[in-house]
């Protein structure tokens, strides 16, 4: 089972990492398989690329602590794909 996650936002608008992160060994330590970045929630459209990369790469590191899978949205643009590509 892939848990879609949601992108935890601070006061200021900005991406809450810690809680991304948090949400993310949560979930992995709750029995998931892997987890789903930016794939099922409407907050990519509102992030930039770069905010994209920091959501991706905060997950992929989760995942690869816990060894497990890893799908990134459908939202992707091609510098993202390579990105993430890259990360793991």
């Amino acid at each position: 089972m892939y848990v879609p996650l949601i992108t935890p936002f601070d006061e200021q608008g900005g991406i809450a990492i810690d809680a991304l992160t948090a949400l993310a060994h949560d979930m992995l330590i709750a029995g998931a398989d892997g987890l789903v970045a930016l794939g099922t929630t409407a907050e990519p459209h509102a992030l930039s690329n770069a905010e994209q990369l920091t959501v991706v790469d905060a997950v992929a590191a989760a995942c690869r602590e816990h060894r497990a899978g890893l799908l990134v949205g459908a939202h992707n643009t091609e510098d993202l794909a390579r990105a993430s590509a890259s990360s793991r």
